[in-house]
């Protein structure tokens, strides 16, 4: 297990059970339920629930969440979600300053470089689409969490970027505008945006199973990066 060599490490809540789909999570030392009587899975998706969580946790250990689980490990806040959207641990991730950085390396308040999109916001992010590459820039965002967990398997797209199946990645497929896809939902011949804001075909994808460690990263404002030469979000 990687463990990171820089920023800090807190492992906090590690009594409580991953909450279920119907919002409860169990204290397995005690038995006890507890009920999130503030939403249900079934009324929000997962992305939109730890959006939640990291807006109102500004500060580190003053949030008071009693009925919430906690991620495996993490640096930063804790969340109550399996995060899958998530990179391979060795996964490099590209600096504004020019440099890169091991994504198991990154230290809260990091430089990465960004990517603005037009007219992109939170409330979009599903349904985004842009119909060309024109109006894109480059752009300084902050690592504001670093959360660690496990998975059986990943995907690898051009024995590049390895991530999850659910990790989203800029794409082009035929016929279509840019959107956001899903690892899972790429092919062959689809377009992915390159660190040079060029356009770069998926050639190879592999399904691969295993034990790996995944680390999800999330920013303060634009929720892009570049992993592994490829344009990604959060």
């Amino acid at each position: 297990m990687a463990i990171p060599n820089t920023g800090e490490l807190s492992i906090g809540m590690i009594r409580f059970e991953q909450v279920n789909k119907l919002g409860t999570s169990t204290d397995v030392t005690t038995g006890q339920v507890f009920t999130d009587t503030s939403t249900t899975s079934a009324e929000k998706d997962m992305k939109e629930l730890s959006n939640d969580f990291s807006s109102d946790a500004d500060v580190e250990g003053t949030t008071n969440r009693s009925n919430l689980a906690a991620a495996p490990y993490a640096m930063s806040e804790f969340y109550d979600y399996t995060y899958a959207t998530c990179i391979l641990v060795g996964s490099k991730i590209a600096m504004m300053d020019g440099s890169y950085k091991l994504v198991e390396d990154l230290q809260l308040e990091d430089k990465i470089k960004s990517l603005t999109l037009p007219k992109a916001t939170e409330h979009n992010y599903f349904d985004y689409e842009l119909e060309n590459l024109e109006n894109i820039s480059i752009y300084e965002d902050f690592i504001k969490r670093v959360i660690f967990d496990f998975k059986d398997s990943y995907i690898s797209i051009n024995k590049k970027l390895n991530g999850t199946p659910s990790h989203r990645v800029f794409a082009k497929k035929k016929d279509k505008n840019w959107e956001w896809w899903e690892m899972k939902e790429l092919e062959i011949g689809d377009l992915l945006v390159t660190e040079e804001l060029k356009t770069e075909p998926v050639k190879s994808i592999e399904d691969i199973s295993g034990e790996y460690e995944i680390v999800s990263i999330g920013m303060r404002n634009i929720h892009t990066f570049f992993c592994n030469g490829y344009l990604c979000r959060t």
